[in-house]
């Protein structure tokens, strides 16, 4: 690997790699003896015939001086040939302008050093538009990586935070000239107006209590609009059933058992998080608003310890019955008129009709089991042949509560 970066990579090509480096001499696979017997050869050296009057008689060298000479000689040639560990020093590496900070840290993913986020290029590219583009390259290389993924959240969160804070000295130029003491004494005296006035430029920073403060604030404005929301709604992911998802993330052999499913959805959390979004923000309009005809609707992501997403959310309804006059009305006739209301409004949305078994529920117990073998959800929408076939299904599978517990259903209440 690092041959391949020295010969590709342009920030490698200032380390000398030869023939004779020592990390080539390593060889795991050679036996001691073997290089024992090299040695001992090497050395073992007839003396020459000198023609003087007075012979030269040969210096007698133990066999155990000769290796140890050798030895000594071989390692202090590969103290000089191997590629010396990088110096580190008191001064860090600029993130922002140095070339090949981000290829150096991750050789497997960049082997030729190309694709560094400030390489030269024609146009001008953000951090956000970068990672992302690197999260949903075509192999998923970059996205199934289990470190490069949590740096490109951290890099672009930490960039972020810093741009925001330039803003901030820009509008506040003042406030950039205070030294420590000086900012400790207004804390001091000006204490939560100078903070907010801080944290009013993080509620753009994602994750951040600012950032979940003011969408709430946007809920609640959306609320004295629109009135109390008509429905509050919860979708999970069948993230190991859809087939669609399945070729995504296991596009060599989409049958493969759930096992295999769940371990390529933790391989490939990106594409997994993609898919949900998309596919329960077309649902939404699909059947909330063109279906059900909502003007509006609000929801956010939550995710499971597993890593599986679902979504909250809230929707408001044309023409639907005002939920407050309950509480204001103070007479009993306009109060049962509006829970009327409310309850035949509610019977066009909801039903508990199941299509397999009679109004009357008298063959209840021929009432079709769950398909799990298949999956009901393992089914793609143009393999659908009849609809009603299929509601009855889903229902049987996904609309049942068919497995009882201590722990849930069954769980006793304590005494008191």
């Amino acid at each position: 690997m690092l041959s391949f970066c020295i010969g590709n990579e342009s920030t490698f090509l200032s380390l000398d790699l030869t023939e004779q480096c020592g990390v080539k001499i390593l060889d795991t696979n050679t036996e001691i003896e073997e290089e024992l017997k090299l040695i001992a050869d090497e050395d073992d050296v007839e003396p020459r015939d000198v023609a003087t009057f007075v012979p030269i008689v040969a210096q007698k060298i133990t066999e155990r001086e000769t290796i140890k000479k050798s030895v000594e000689q071989r390692s202090s040639n590969l103290q000089k040939e191997t590629v010396p560990w990088p110096k580190s020093g008191d001064t860090p590496v600029n993130e922002f302008q140095t070339e090949g900070y981000i290829t150096c840290a991750f050789p497997t993913l960049f082997p030729t050093g190309a694709g560094d986020f400030v390489a030269p290029r024609p146009r001008t590219v953000t951090a956000g538009n970068y990672f992302k583009h690197l999260m949903m390259y075509g192999d998923g290389q970059f996205a199934k990586h289990p470190r490069f993924r949590y740096f490109a959240l951290n890099t672009e969160m930490r960039w972020r935070a810093l741009q925001t804070g330039r803003i901030y000295i820009r509008k506040h130029p003042k406030d950039g000239k205070l030294t420590l003491d000086e900012l400790k004494d207004m804390v001091g005296c000006e204490g939560e107006r100078f903070a907010n006035r801080i944290l009013h430029f993080a509620n753009s920073l994602r994750g951040t209590s600012q950032y979940w403060f003011k969408q709430r604030r946007n809920l609640i404005s959306m609320v004295d609009t629109l009135g109390m929301p008509t429905v509050f709604f919860t979708h999970s992911a069948a993230d190991s059933q859809w087939p669609e998802l399945s070729r995504l993330i296991c596009p060599s052999n989409q049958q493969h058992s759930t096992t295999h499913r769940s371990r390529a959805l933790s391989e490939n959390p990106a594409i997994a998080d993609w898919f949900f979004f998309h596919r329960i923000s077309k649902f939404v309009e699909a059947f909330y608003v063109n279906v059900l005809g909502a003007v509006d609707y609000w929801f956010r992501f939550e995710w499971q310890h597993r890593g599986s997403p679902h979504v909250h959310g809230v929707a408001w309804f044309r023409e639907a019955p005002d939920v407050e006059k309950l509480l204001s009305t103070k007479d009993d006739a306009e109060f049962l008129d509006a829970v009327e209301k409310i309850i035949s409004y509610a019977d066009n949305l909801v039903s508990t009709v199941n299509p397999a078994i009679s109004p009357d529920a008298s063959d209840a117990h021929n009432a079709p089991l769950p398909k799990i073998k298949p999956h009901v959800c393992n089914k793609w929408y143009a393999d659908v042949d009849d609809l009603h076939i299929d509601l009855v299904e889903l229902i049987a599978t996904c609309q049942r509560h068919t497995r009882c517990s201590t722990a849930y259903c069954l769980k006793k209440k304590r005494d008191g």
